[in-house]
């Protein structure tokens, strides 16, 4: 669907919504998020040898054009985010609403939601490779993706940035979603708040070695 015709009204906000959840549960997001973290952390053991990618992971030999340090779907995920945030903005806006069910009111808990899904996504992204590039604005087209040369922002400053973002829009989290499946598989106020929570540990230990090795950003 060529996207003038799509933004029509609350249902099409809704899939690309789901779409940035369901891209997160994807084996090619979900492998690296365990090697990246609970394997470098020592929470597991490797016990098929003939996986060499693996044991050199395990190892520190760290090859550039090994896939699983790929963080492209990270950034799809990402772009799908940056998508609902534009789009509900403008759907929304007071006079000037597509969907007259769909209001401001319906907006802000959705705003909040896809806020602390994107800073998941980046907060895993800082853990493992710390300076990365911060992107928030959508890419639409083939076109601007190629052209896109997105610099890597400090880690450190990235967490102040998510940290900011999302205390921003807890107070329009969601309590309830109405049933089990729903309050376990998006973020509700609590999420957001266990979110939060542990961001600022990490910003805390990251701004204790930036102030001890000071570092100038790059945009």
């Amino acid at each position: 669907i060529p996207e003038e015709n799509f933004w029509e009204d609350k249902n099409d906000l809704e899939g690309v919504r789901a779409a940035a959840y369901q891209k997160i549960t994807q084996a090619s997001i979900t492998s690296r998020m365990l090697y990246w973290g609970e394997f470098r952390g020592d929470n597991l053991d490797l016990n098929k040898m003939e996986n060499t990618s693996i044991m050199y992971l395990q190892d520190g030999v760290l090859q550039p054009t090994d896939g699983m340090f790929s963080w492209s779907d990270f950034y799809s995920g990402i772009n799908y985010c940056n998508l609902v945030l534009e789009q509900g903005e403008a759907m929304t806006q007071p006079g000037n609403e597509v969907d007259p069910s769909f209001r401001q009111s319906d907006w802000l808990p959705i705003k909040a939601e896809i806020t602390a899904l994107r800073a998941l996504y980046y907060f895993y992204l800082v853990r493992a490779y710390r300076d990365v590039p911060y992107v928030t604005k959508a890419v639409r087209t083939d076109e601007e993706a190629r052209a896109r040369v997105d610099g890597q922002t400090q880690g450190v400053n990235i967490m102040g940035k998510l940290i900011a973002d999302v205390e921003a829009v807890l107070p329009y989290a969601a309590n309830n979603f109405g049933s089990s499946s729903e309050n376990c598989g998006r973020f509700t106020r609590r999420g957001v708040q266990a979110l939060l929570a542990d961001m600022y540990l990490w910003r805390g230990c990251m701004l204790k070695s930036s102030t001890a090795n000071p570092k100038p950003d790059v945009v």
